[in-house]
């Protein structure tokens, strides 16, 4: 059995709320190495794929109400998100099925970019 036969096993047996920990871990990771390695701001990347505070600019990115929660702007806020994804993510699937959490997951990160972007503009 090969390395990457090891990690799909180990990756297979993790719950849906561990998974999504790995995928917002590397996706941080990921993005800190590339802006590292080539030398750029901090934002390049994240800008194609963070919330814009505007319509007229969410329109031309619509994909960011989904990727905007994959990304973090620190260690420590993902830390935080992590650990609280972690415990509540335990908790909700002791109750509910998978299917159910990761709809709500996407589903709240929907809700709750459309909030950020009307109250960003109404107040």
């Amino acid at each position: 059995m090969g390395i990457r036969d090891e990690i799909n096993l180990k990756f297979s047996v993790l719950n849906i709320a561990e998974k999504l920990i790995i995928i917002n871990t590397a996706v941080f990771i990921v993005n800190a190495l590339v802006v590292f390695l080539f030398q750029l701001p901090i934002d390049f990347i994240m800008g194609w794929f963070e919330l814009p505070k505007g319509f007229d600019d969410f329109i031309i990115q619509p994909w960011s109400l989904i990727t905007y929660s994959f990304f973090h702007g620190s260690f420590m806020h993902l830390f935080w998100n992590m650990i609280l994804l972690f415990f509540v993510g335990r908790f909700f699937l002791m109750v509910h099925p998978t299917k159910r959490f990761l709809s709500l997951y996407i589903l709240g990160a929907m809700a709750g970019g459309l909030l950020f972007l009307l109250s960003y503009n109404i107040f």
